[in-house]
């Protein structure tokens, strides 16, 4: 399978799961990104071609709408939206209204998009379905729109009505002699209706009764306007005074009641009826959602992707056989992806069921050589009746100035023979043959004698007769047994339907494509996450740098203010997905997240789209939970963005496309599908070794991150002691310092280093909150000043504690002697003139004066009161 590169992403919101009912009938605000509806959720594993109809076909990408009008609905296709049929496969109103119907004869049958069981055919006899009777469709205005194919019934018979023949009552849009024919009828003198004696006919002439068409009926208070394929056809204006029927009929679609032979005979499909008048812009816009709808599953008679061989991979059996051609390099660089032929005698041959009518070719090609020669061709289909002469191929001119023509009856120039890679495509719809190269239409012609329409065998490198063979490269070869349309076209050149790693998902569907959309509204954060749900998807997640880029390319430019799936409500600064996704990737701007509170919205606690980047992409920013002015949306996003080279994104064993089918996380490998028989009956063993490797790896990843909470909340509180401490002795140095100056005298002689410091700090005591940081410096001098005063009083105490030393002993035979009290315990005080007996070991010192007999402090006294003093400061 194929690895299709950037060139992918210059679709706009093609290729994915894009289902038109829904998208008109599910809130989508009517200026989502890209313009136009958005749309519902798309599922891979049911290839939706419209109105949520699946085909059996799995993970095949699904039609796209693009509106062609020149401007966007002026409001939601959903707005005023009474009823919607979309008939696939029941009559049931999926508006919500609950409007349903009960079938009676009619039979399921193929849609416009050739979808079996997803229309209703009406044998013209007594088929019809009946809606009973709801005072809510006797509207004014009413918007009444409708497809329909008619078999050609000449009578009045009814496609749409909530009316009964000479009821003069009610309305309804029926079939008459090839036209259609509208009436609203408040009464018999006041209604719009186009005969019974009415100068003015309102009505007009089925276009084309083999095809499909789209029919849109508008009646207001000034006139009915009838558009049949987006334009109007025709008006007419009250006749006496508008208002509002008061029928009390059923809604029927395909009888008209109390008609002679008023059933319809055809198909009808996708019904809806506006409660409001549907403007020009919104008709057209429904009408060319259907007409450029992308689905490339339909009609495919044959794809050859030239992977490895040239077998079909659509399915038909249609499979290729090499003559010669050589497997080589394709237009990505991956080898053995197109066929080489070398110009002399390489072809590839498939014998494809006769085909008679409308189709499509498509293929690259890539030129070894400008100059070759005329019919050298490319692809050749051509009818295998003995003696039919119908053929068509795209072949070389050969000449001066070498193109590739296409060859039916008349050869036609559409494109120059170029050395390099060139998409090619032909659509042949009855006469009327397009031509178009790299995606682009670049003629148009009608097809003048012969016959181009039939064809049985397929050649590809070489004409029908055997004498003309290209030399060059060819890939990608698609063959439709139908005209498809520029879009689809485009489609194929931008990367068709592969799907490189063989998941099962499309490449276009992994990388994202129709599973954005950008949602515009004025939504608070659960209100869009509600709007997202009940779209079935989610608000986005950007997991990655490749998603990042693959959003922004899928909806070609990012609006800002639209919410992310990201958030940090639960824990404050701890990030996770709506999804349970893994928080591994973020692009906040610079400065974000910042969580600023405002009182009127609270915390800033989700991601949303912000600065813009120099690409068109977008950077983000927090932002609030409640309603605000700067969230203006969000953005829309169905299912995972996945790795479509990797066929198992997370390596746990179950491909991607099997995990999007069962709902789990294919980037997850700890996310799997649950096993389908019953559980075993012993144990299941260990897990695979890659399944078991990531458990270990994300295990070792918790316990770190376990180890370094518990470090944080350690350190917080510790930091929360401290800061208790701290607060508790500021409060006790507040209290001190407002007694202080009582005291300085006392701490002079012990502070007087720090007699400049209590200076400063007497001056300051005026202003003590807007001065404590200077307080706290004091505090911390004086805290030194403390140490030194109690190094101090420890000296002394260390002096107290050794023999008698600050003493004189008298000796007569030696004089006066310092004395050592160990030997003299006595000493000689002067002052008293007496001998004192002094005790060892005691703090103060005590002396035993013999004159006055009692014991007595020594000279330190007053200098442990000073320290004493000191302390008590510094404890303050």
């Amino acid at each position: 399978m194929k690895y299709i590169t950037s060139r992918l992403f210059a679709l706009t919101l093609m290729g994915a799961m894009l289902q038109t009912n829904a998208l008109l009938g599910q809130g989508a605000p009517p200026d989502s990104i890209p313009t136009g509806v958005v749309p519902p959720p798309p599922s891979p594993a049911i290839a939706a071609t419209d109105s949520t109809k699946s085909v059996s076909d799995p993970f095949a990408p699904a039609p796209v709408a693009t509106p062609a009008a020149s401007k966007s609905p002026t409001q939601s296709l959903d707005d005023g939206l009474l009823a919607h049929y979309p008939f696939n496969g029941d009559a049931k109103d999926t508006s919500g209204n609950n409007h349903h119907g009960t079938i009676q004869g009619a039979i399921l049958a193929e849609d416009r998009f050739n979808q079996s069981n997803m229309a209703y055919f009406f044998d013209g006899k007594d088929d019809y379905i009946d809606f009973g009777n709801s005072s809510d469709f006797n509207a004014l205005p009413l918007s009444v729109s409708v497809w329909f194919k008619s078999n050609g019934k000449t009578g009045k018979s009814g496609i749409v009505s909530k009316y009964r023949a000479a009821a003069w009552n009610g309305w309804q849009v029926m079939e008459h002699k090839g036209k259609i024919v509208p009436w609203y009828l408040r009464s018999y003198n006041n209604r719009i209706i186009g005969n019974y004696g009415e100068s003015k006919a309102f009505e007009t002439v089925i276009e084309n009764t083999e095809s499909w068409n789209h029919l849109v009926c508008v009646f207001d208070e000034n006139a009915g306007n009838l558009y049949l394929n987006g334009t109007l056809m025709d008006t007419k204006e009250w006749t006496g005074s508008s208002g509002t029927p008061t029928s009390g009929h059923h809604l029927f679609v395909g009888k008209y009641s109390g008609a002679q032979d008023g059933f319809y005979y055809g198909n009808i499909d996708e019904i809806r009826i506006y409660g409001r008048a549907l403007n020009t812009e919104e008709i057209v816009a429904l009408r060319d959602l259907d007409e450029n709808m992308v689905n490339l599953h339909a009609g495919l008679i044959a794809h050859y992707p030239y992977s490895g061989d040239a077998e079909d991979h659509s399915g038909n059996g249609n499979h290729g056989t090499v003559n010669g051609a050589t497997l080589t390099e394709d237009r990505f660089g991956m080898t053995d992806s197109a066929y080489a032929f070398d110009g002399e005698d390489d072809h590839v041959f498939a014998d494809v069921e006769n085909w008679t009518g409308d189709y499509t070719l498509s293929l690259w090609a890539k030129a070894d050589e400008t100059a070759q020669q005329r019919f050298c061709s490319v692809i050749n289909g051509y009818d295998k009746t003995p003696g039919s002469k119908n053929t068509c191929q795209i072949h070389t001119s050969g000449g001066l100035f070498p193109t590739y023509q296409f060859f039916s009856s008349n050869a036609e120039s559409f494109a120059t023979v170029r050395l390099e890679w060139q998409h090619l495509a032909i659509t042949v719809n009855k006469h009327l043959i397009r031509f178009y190269e790299n995606g682009r239409q670049v003629y148009v012609q009608e097809l003048e004698g012969g016959d181009a329409n039939q064809f049985s065998h397929l050649i590809m490198g070489r004409n029908r007769h055997g004498n003309r063979h290209f030399a060059g490269l060819i890939d990608d070869v698609y063959v439709y047994d139908r005209a498809l349309n520029p879009a689809e076209i485009e489609r194929l050149h931008d990367g068709g339907i592969e799907d490189s790693d063989g998941d099962g998902l499309t490449d276009d569907y992994e990388i994202g494509y129709g599973r954005y959309a950008a949602i515009k509204g004025d939504f608070d954060w659960a209100g869009a996450n509600a709007d997202a749900q009940q779209r079935g998807g989610h608000i986005a997640t950007i997991t990655s740098e490749a998603e990042w880029h693959a959003v922004k390319e899928v909806l070609g430019t990012i609006p800002h203010g639209y919410y992310l799936g990201g958030t940090d409500e639960k824990t404050e600064g701890v990030w996770e997905w709506i999804t349970g996704e893994i928080w591994k990737f973020t692009k906040w701007a610079p400065g974000e997240p910042n969580n600023l509170p405002r009182s009127q919205y609270g915390d800033e606690d989700h991601a949303q789209t912000w600065t813009a980047t120099s690409d068109g992409n977008r950077l983000w920013n927090d932002i609030y939970s409640k309603k605000n002015p700067w969230s203006k949306g969000y953005i829309l996003e169905y299912g995972y963005y996945t790795d479509p080279t990797k066929a198992d994104s997370d390596g746990d064993g179950a491909d991607d496309g099997v995990e999007v089918a069962a709902g789990t996380d294919p980037n997850n490998p700890l996310s799997r599908p649950a096993p389908e028989n019953d559980a075993p009956g012993s144990s299941p063993g260990e897990a695979p070794v890659v399944f078991q490797e990531k458990i270990d790896e994300l295990e070792n990843e918790v316990a770190n991150l376990r180890d370094q909470v518990e470090q944080r909340d350690a350190s917080i509180a510790a930091l929360e002691k401290d800061l208790q401490a701290s607060e508790a002795n500021a409060e006790q140095l507040k209290v001190s310092l407002a007694s202080s100056e009582n005291r300085v005298a006392e701490l002079e002689k012990a502070l007087q280093e720090a007699q400049a410091q209590i200076v400063s700090l007497e001056e300051q005591l005026d202003d003590r909150d807007t001065h404590i940081a200077y307080l706290e410096s004091e505090v911390v001098q004086r805290r030194y000043s403390q140490q030194q005063a109690q190094e101090e009083a420890d000296e002394l105490a260390r002096l107290a504690s050794v023999p008698f030393v600050n003493g004189w002993c008298y000796l007569p035979e030696q004089g006066w002697l310092w004395t050592d009290a160990s030997v003299y315990p006595y000493v000689y005080r002067s002052e008293t003139k007496s001998w004192c007996y002094y005790q060892q070991g005691t703090l103060p010192r005590l002396v035993f004066d013999d004159s006055s007999k009692q014991w007595e402090t020594w000279d330190i006294e007053e200098e442990v009161e000073e320290v004493e003093s000191s302390e008590e400061l510094a404890s303050k």
